[in-house]
């Protein structure tokens, strides 16, 4: 299994401290280091020992934009800040996400999603990006970035990809436990759906490919969070 290592770069203590405490939430997590300069971070960047670099717009010895404009092979980055206006620099710039403070856990999930689906990202290649599930005696292995969402079917589950749906034994509950969580998220109690397929939403429902799911009321809060575009008074 694979493990990620994440290094934060920020000059406020109290925000390096809340956004560790949020990762050691994330699962996978194995290494989170903090730092306040680009003096005190550039080695171990150099060293390429992160998975994702969390880098504030505001460090103790310089711009964090600034310091990333000058990198000519940049890390896998993730941006952060308490101003949203940055938000449209970060657009243009070869980074993961942007994410306003205060940070919260269902944004860090979709922002990391996104970083470790960066092609740039040195280990989703080598990431055992798949699942074992039995359906009936046969043994199946998914690829995760193939499967649209999961529905609950009785005690077991259906498996939705393009053009195909298998009946795995499993009930949704259980696989949930078992799936990356910044990658697939429950929106209702008989669906999890796959984060990156979600074609179009409204403040009642996801749409992947063609098919209509919708959210549940518990969910809905946990849905604004993920996709922080939505009118935030629709939901």
């Amino acid at each position: 299994m694979v493990n990620y290592n994440y290094l934060l770069l920020g000059n406020n203590q109290a925000d390096l401290q809340h956004l560790n405490k949020l990762l050691t939430q994330v699962p996978l997590t194995n290494k989170i280091q903090c730092r306040h300069t680009i003096g005190e971070a550039i080695e171990l960047i150099q060293a390429n020992q992160y998975d994702v670099v969390f880098l504030d717009t505001h460090l103790a010895d310089q711009s964090g934009l600034s310091w990333f404009h000058q990198l000519p092979t940049p890390p896998v980055t993730i941006v952060i800040s308490t101003e949203a206006h940055y938000a449209v620099e970060c657009f243009d710039l070869p980074i993961a996400d942007f994410l306003l403070k205060p940070v919260t856990l269902p944004r860090l999930f979709r922002a990391i999603f996104r970083a470790l689906a960066s092609p740039v990202n040195h280990k989703k290649q080598e990431a055992n990006q798949s699942i074992l599930l039995y359906s009936g005696r046969k043994l199946h292995k998914f690829t995760l970035d193939e499967l649209l969402y999961f529905e609950a079917f009785g005690a077991s589950t259906k498996i939705h990809m393009p053009g195909q749906t298998i009946i795995v034994n499993s009930p949704i509950s259980a696989l949930e436990a078992q799936l990356p969580v910044w990658q697939f998220q429950r929106i209702q109690k008989s669906f999890i759906i796959n984060l990156a397929k979600v074609s179009m939403l409204d403040a009642k429902a996801v749409w992947i490919e063609n098919t209509r799911i919708p959210i549940g009321l518990q969910y809905r809060e946990l849905v604004r969070e993920l996709f922080p575009l939505v009118v935030k008074k629709e939901l």
